[in-house]
């Protein structure tokens, strides 16, 4: 499944992964990177924190735990891949 479309789809497609465990991957633009790149990650949950809404998730090429600022997400893709869910 792909979302090229409004936060409202993005964000329901997100929620999905977070609960069916299921890998997605971003198109992401870091504050200050001139173009947006692809993420791959486990969504764990999203918090709202400064005004602002975030992803928690998990990030597969670093292995650690990373929030993504909403509105800096462009696109989402799911892969169609499940993990385990993340202990803590």
């Amino acid at each position: 499944v792909h979302v090229n479309a409004g936060s409202t789809e993005r964000r329901t497609l997100l929620q999905a992964c977070i609960t069916e465990h299921c890998v997605a991957e971003l198109l992401y633009q870091r504050a200050n990177d001139t173009e947006p790149t692809w993420r791959r990650v486990t969504p764990l949950g999203f918090v709202h924190a400064s005004g602002a809404w975030f992803l928690v998730a998990f990030n597969d090429r670093t292995t650690d735990l990373r929030v993504f600022r909403f509105d800096r997400i462009a696109d989402v893709r799911r892969t169609g891949e499940t993990l385990e869910p993340v202990e803590f």
